[in-house]
């Protein structure tokens, strides 16, 4: 898998989140190339399992996401450029990375959110749900947060200040159970308190 810098200068290729030792050089699974070139800037070993990039555009950063340690921690690859600024270890695999409406980092990984710090080098919190997290939705007005599942079989609403879950909903089949409590909660946000088809 591939991927292009925002500003159009590198190019991040994931080897299938092996240990590659060739074409020659140190062995790693992260490869940077020069975009205009196709020349190869640098190399890494960005973890086992490593599945994808992300990138902070704000901060110039960008991050390696789905990686684990040797002990099955997670661990995040946070470079600037072609440089690696800081490795992270997460006490699970991070699958994305949402940037908030103030420009704070979330990392949804396997039971929980990360909140990263303001430099976006390391995690300032972390808030466990009881479900695998696959989106996060923002509703500022009510200073609130809202993650669910692929399938939104799950949502859980937290706090925006602390993230503390506040409620924790099991919807049931996707688009099939409307639900009680959150799902209504959702539905005057996003309908604007009016009720559905006027």
């Amino acid at each position: 898998s591939m991927w292009l810098s925002p500003d159009g200068t590198l190019l991040f290729a994931l080897c299938q989140g092996k240990k590659h030792k060739r074409p020659r050089g140190e062995p790693g699974n992260l490869h940077i190339l020069d975009a205009s070139t196709g020349a190869e800037i640098a190399r890494y070993d960005a973890g086992r399992g490593a599945a994808s990039v992300a990138f902070d555009s704000k901060r110039t950063l960008t991050y390696v996401l789905g990686a684990v340690d040797e002990q099955g921690k997670g661990q995040l690859t946070v470079l600037r450029g072609s440089a690696i600024t800081a490795t992270v270890t997460l006490q699970a695999r991070a699958t994305a990375l949402v940037t908030g409406p103030d420009g704070t980092g979330y990392l949804l990984a396997k039971g929980a959110v990360l909140a990263l710090t303001d430099d976006g080098l390391s995690v300032n919190d972390t808030w466990l749900i009881g479900f695998d997290p696959a989106s996060l939705v923002f509703d500022i007005d009510h200073q609130r947060m809202f993650v669910s599942t692929v399938t939104g079989s799950h949502i859980a609403e937290l706090a925006m200040n602390d993230g503390h879950v506040v409620v924790e909903h099991a919807t049931g089949r996707a688009g099939v159970k409307a639900g009680k409590g959150i799902g209504f909660g959702l539905l005057a946000i996003l309908t604007g308190g009016r009720a559905p088809g006027s």
